[in-house]
């Protein structure tokens, strides 16, 4: 799966702004929920999306969406040569 600064690559070249897809992956890949910790990518689902859009809007639920299908679509080799050329 391919590291954040590959996701912000892919958000970028669509228009997403910095902050949120900051926010968005640190929501996505390690969640809080009131200060407590959940599991890891505990949140790669339709509520992931749905919290990304009850807190940025369309933006957000579009960013999210990307960030999953990404990390759902690129193997681990393909995500090392993205790295390689970001």
């Amino acid at each position: 799966m391919p590291s954040w600064k590959v996701h912000r690559r892919f958000g970028r070249l669509l228009g997403f702004d910095e902050k949120l897809m900051k926010d968005i992956d640190k929501m996505l890949d390690y969640p809080e929920f009131y200060g407590v910790r959940l599991g890891h990518k505990s949140l790669h689902n339709l509520t992931g999306v749905m919290a990304a859009y009850a807190q940025y809007g369309e933006k957000g639920l579009q960013y999210a969406a990307l960030h999953i299908y990404l990390d759902n679509v690129i193997s681990s080799r393909v995500a090392k040569i993205l790295e390689l050329l970001t």
